[in-house]
């Protein structure tokens, strides 16, 4: 990796046997470079402090230079990934953590620091619901897609008009 200066964009997507000595060798040679793009997306043996540390390194160690993150499919992705990103991740546009049933309200209350957001897919965040949604709705005015699907959500529409009207 560290001879890829140039690298912006990776995907490694579906990779279900990577695991978190994988990711930790990653991080090593991806060292202070910051990526745009990161699509780790089914990482299924990879725990939350690991995804943490990739995305801390992938955003440049601070630099904010991470605009797009997928990491739909880890199912091992819990809440306390979540509160760094907003240190980490400022500049964040689109974000996909579809199947990521760890991830609850609470962890979505920290993506109001990445007031950039206009992209977030959140299928299957079964533990995610009014509380996250209206939270990420009022604190992102550049929101333009919010894919939601099984969780659990009972006013939508209010939520989103109230956030509306705020804006």
């Amino acid at each position: 990796s560290r001879s890829c200066v140039k690298l912006e964009k990776l995907s490694m997507q579906r990779l279900a046997q990577i695991e978190d000595h994988h990711v930790e060798h990653f991080i090593e040679g991806l060292g202070n470079r910051g990526l745009t793009d990161l699509a780790f997306a089914g990482a299924l043996k990879v725990h939350s402090i690991q995804l943490a540390k990739l995305v801390a390194a992938a955003s440049g160690n601070g630099a904010g230079t991470l605009r797009s993150l997928d990491l739909s499919g880890s199912y091992l992705l819990a809440d306390e990934v979540l509160v760094s990103w907003g240190a980490h991740c400022p500049g964040l546009v689109s974000i996909d953590l579809t199947v990521c049933l760890r991830v609850t309200n609470k962890g979505l209350s920290h993506l109001t620091a990445c007031p950039h957001l206009s992209n977030v897919s959140l299928y299957n965040c079964r533990e995610a619901g009014d509380p996250g949604i209206a939270d990420i709705s009022r604190a992102c005015p550049d929101l333009r897609s919010l894919m939601l699907y099984g969780l659990d959500i009972s006013d939508v529409y209010g939520m989103l008009n109230a956030s509306l009207h705020q804006n």
